[in-house]
């Protein structure tokens, strides 16, 4: 059980070539919204940390309910693509957040979360 407000993930990492490790939330309508609007640089041992930033809707909607952390390895055009995605404002006034993985990026590995109420 996670609060709104977020947490601190911590993990271990070796990404291959020059990929880039990328974490983003997925909300139980299959859309990835991006944690932060940068990659994850892990340590010379692999570690690494980065925040989630809040984690749903504020307030009561979306308490109880599943969402997924999901770390993506990306190559450099979909880290390119991830940036331009993230810096341009959506109209919807939405989070920014992408429907599927582009060609160069690919989920390495996820863990379920449960949003706490508030």
């Amino acid at each position: 059980m996670v609060p709104q407000a977020g947490i601190q993930v911590t993990g271990n990492a070796e990404t291959v070539n020059e990929d880039k490790l990328w974490l983003f939330l997925q909300v139980p309508s299959g859309k990835l919204y991006f944690t932060s609007g940068t990659f994850v640089t892990p340590g010379p041992d692999g570690s690494w940390s980065q925040a989630t930033g809040s984690v749903g809707r504020v307030g009561p909607d979306d308490a109880n309910k599943q969402f997924s952390l999901v770390a993506v390895a990306a190559d450099w055009n979909a880290t390119s693509n991830f940036e331009r995605i993230y810096q341009t404002p959506r109209a919807d006034g939405d989070g920014a957040n992408i429907d599927t993985l582009p060609v160069g990026a690919h989920s390495i590995g996820q863990t379920c979360l449960t949003r706490l109420n508030g």
